[in-house]
């Protein structure tokens, strides 16, 4: 993909490809310095293999929507040692959450982004 604009028509592509019935939202992808603005959704710049893509995404199908934000090298890059870091404390804040809410009574999640963050605090430092 050599632009946001490209990969949001990939996005599009893929989930009714797949079959979802329509995209849940606009999906934000913004690349560099557009991935700090809330609800991008203008598309045009090219990816950066030096910087991250931010993707907001998310599909509909029979009434269930799903969410999904993640964010890697652009332009087919690999990610640099301190991003890597970063997506690495990330990710296992993530799985964290699934596994505690997975683990919670139904109805009773507590606090599972509170309780990822003091998990993964130290991979912050």
């Amino acid at each position: 993909m050599s632009s946001e604009l490209e990969l949001h028509a990939f996005i599009d592509y893929r989930c009714r490809a797949l079959g979802a019935q329509h995209l849940a939202y606009p999906p934000v992808v913004a690349a560099g310095p557009n991935a700090t603005i809330v609800h991008y959704t203008h598309s045009a710049q090219a990816l950066d293999r030096r910087s991250l893509v931010l993707v907001d995404a998310g599909c509909e199908l029979h009434g269930y929507t799903s969410d999904i934000t993640r964010a890697w090298p652009g332009g087919g890059a690999k990610f640099s040692d301190p991003q890597r870091a970063i997506y690495e404390v990330s990710n296992k804040m993530m799985q964290f959450s699934t596994q505690y809410i997975f683990n919670s009574i139904v109805g009773n999640f507590g606090d599972p982004r509170g309780a990822a963050g003091d998990n993964c605090q130290p991979g912050l430092s």
